[in-house]
């Protein structure tokens, strides 16, 4: 089998959602602090290979966060004989299992369930009919995958033995101190000797990788800062963008009432301008009035002296008639 990736929530330490991976198909070291999750990531990968979904023994209930009510997860993606399997796994309150296998560029769901738990161990050539494995029925994973302080060479059952044996390429016997020896030069040549990453000149090629890391994860936050800003200026460009086409819709209904007020004042200029005429005309028509009507006067003054003569007239012409 060769692991691909581990994923787990609500285990142990691990309260959000964290991947691991992908895996070199090679050598990895996992390495870290003490209390970092090392040993219950380790866990996670072996319960969730070999415990059935649905048990709650104490074991189980351990793995959940403490003081926390949360179903522990882990999704385990695999390959095994060419073929790349994913299994989802959580206990407890949400207890479930999912066995997908890729096909082409997806997964698809294989078993959900018990028979999930059951395909897993057919495809891992393992005992079904078990609740939970211990380590010496774990077949080749007994010496493959061993859990912090549990190893008992004791329990290697005489298949395995014959199994190692038969891979003189890897180890020469269980004990083979060439095995030690490269182990021990592998280890020194990222890790001093009280355990520290080397740094400086000797360091690993990873300790450039992380130092790179670092300065791309500087520079991320750099950059999503920038982001920040950018978004903050665009909602402000779109808020000022609004405001001129309202301030642009505002003028135009202005405009439009400068217009008619420009043809209401235009109206306003020519009817003074008519009113003035007529005002005019009348001053003329007013002093014409008045010259007539002194002639008038005039006439009505002769017209009276006129009578008055003639009334004179007679009353001469009674007292003195002519012989």
């Amino acid at each position: 089998m060769q692991l691909i990736n581990i994923k787990i929530k609500g285990w142990r330490c691990f309260l959000e959602e964290t991947t691991i991976g992908p895996f070199s198909p090679k050598i990895n070291v996992i390495y870290g602090p003490n209390g970092t999750g090392k040993s219950s990531l380790f866990e996670a990968l072996y319960r969730g290979l070999f415990e059935l979904h649905h048990l709650k023994n104490k074991e189980i209930k351990a793995i959940a966060p403490l003081g926390r009510h949360l179903s522990p997860e882990v999704e385990i993606e695999f390959k095994q004989n060419n073929t790349t399997y994913k299994l989802q796994k959580s206990f407890l309150d949400r207890a479930n299992a999912l066995l997908l296998r890729k096909e082409e560029d997806l997964f698809f769901p294989l078993a959900e369930g018990k028979q999930a738990d059951n395909k897993l161990r057919e495809i891992l050539a393992l005992e079904k009919d078990k609740k939970s494995l211990n380590l010496e029925d774990s077949g080749i994973f007994h010496i493959l995958l061993i859990p912090q302080d549990r190893i008992d060479y004791q329990k290697i059952t005489p298949e395995i033995l014959s199994l190692l044996q038969n891979k003189r390429d890897i180890f020469s016997d269980l004990a083979s101190k060439d095995l030690e020896e490269k182990i021990t030069n592998y280890y020194f040549t990222y890790f001093t000797s009280t355990g520290r990453i080397k740094k400086g000149q000797n360091a690993p090629y990873i300790v450039k990788l992380e130092e790179k890391l670092e300065k791309i994860k500087e520079e991320k936050l750099e950059l999503e800062e920038k982001l920040k800003e950018y978004e903050s200026l665009s909602t402000t460009i779109k808020d000022l963008n609004t405001q001129e086409k309202k301030l642009k819709e505002e003028i135009t209904q202005v405009e439009i009432k400068i217009k008619k007020l420009a043809q209401e004042t235009e109206k306003f200029t020519k009817l003074q301008t008519e009113l003035s005429k007529v005002k005019l005309e009348k001053s003329k028509s007013e002093s014409e009035l008045k010259l007539i009507l002194r002639k008038v006067k005039e006439i009505k003054d002769k017209e009276k002296k006129i009578e008055t003569l003639k009334n004179k007239q007679k009353d001469y012409s009674k007292k003195e008639p002519w012989t």
